[in-house]
């Protein structure tokens, strides 16, 4: 479920917030079995009225997350940490799909597609 948010005026998406990360597929490439394995990336506003982080998803209890901050003003950046813990994952190709929900009326959820192999 995503938040919802009024019909924009010309004038408001001006003032908006704008939501953007970089990168959106991280390769965890060989992560060993029982091993944790760690990802970077940065959360950008680029609009002209700070961001509000509100929640990240993963629908999978092996990804853990962790930020900077959770506000971004505008023009300023925040780091997300993905903590990929393996402990209890069957061995083999693992693809995630990870979605961070923020205040951006035009794109209220940012995806991110992380992939690698468990041995």
């Amino acid at each position: 479920i995503t938040e919802y948010f009024p019909p924009l005026s010309a004038e408001d998406s001006l003032t908006i917030p704008k939501a953007r990360m970089a990168p959106t597929t991280v390769d965890l490439g060989k992560v060993a079995s029982g091993k944790k394995a760690e990802t970077i990336f940065r959360v950008y506003n680029d609009g002209k009225r700070p961001l509000e982080i509100r929640n990240a998803y993963s629908g999978t209890k092996e990804l853990a997350f962790e930020f900077s901050g959770k506000s971004v003003a505008f023009q300023d950046s925040v780091s997300m940490k993905i903590t990929f813990d393996t402990k209890g994952v069957r061995p083999g190709p693992f693809r995630q799909r990870v979605s961070l929900f923020v205040s951006d009326p035009a794109q209220p959820e940012l995806r991110l597609q992380l992939s690698g192999t468990v041995e």
